[in-house]
């Protein structure tokens, strides 16, 4: 007997058939020409349905769970990156010298040469970006299933970087 049938495909044609005996068993359509479209014929005039396709059908809570935090780590990752782009109003940096920009500024809080006005309006910056984050995280612990499936976090409020002046 059919205990559960489901589409496997976005297009709704291939399905699956799950037996009480645990048994699955895959159809390219349906009606299929097989035995089994008896089976589901029963299954579906004794109240079955079909599921709709899934994309998340056997992916674990813990899993959309760990998507979803690193979906909010790149969220604040992304506003960090353009933050550090532009660390004054008159500079816009590339590549490199986004990667010069973060060596000065690692030398600057080791001690090497002294922090300037912006290195901390930037490190404050980058810390309510991280709260903004840890909020979002805090959020996503305490999702249901279809709150973690929706989850983009683009409800997040994260702070406008305003660089200093140039």
């Amino acid at each position: 007997m059919i205990t559960n049938a489901r589409y496997i495909s976005v297009e709704q044609i291939p399905l699956e058939v799950t037996y009480d005996n645990g048994l699955k068993m895959s159809l390219s359509a349906y009606p299929s020409g097989t035995s089994t479209d008896n089976d589901l014929a029963a299954f579906i005039a004794g109240g079955g349905i079909i599921d709709d396709y899934d994309i998340n059908y056997g992916v674990s809570d813990e899993t959309l769970r760990n998507q979803a935090h690193a979906l909010n780590a790149e969220q604040a990752q992304a506003h960090i990156e353009a933050a550090e782009r532009t660390p004054d109003t008159l500079t816009t940096l590339d590549s490199l010298g986004l990667i010069k920009s973060l060596k000065r500024r690692n030398n600057r809080a080791r001690g090497k040469d002294k922090i300037t006005d912006n290195d901390d309006e930037l490190a404050d910056y980058i810390d309510s970006v991280i709260d903004v984050e840890d909020i979002a995280d805090d959020i996503v612990e305490n999702l249901d299933r279809q709150g973690l499936i929706d989850w983009d976090g683009s409800g997040m409020n994260y702070p406008i970087w305003t660089p200093p002046l140039g």
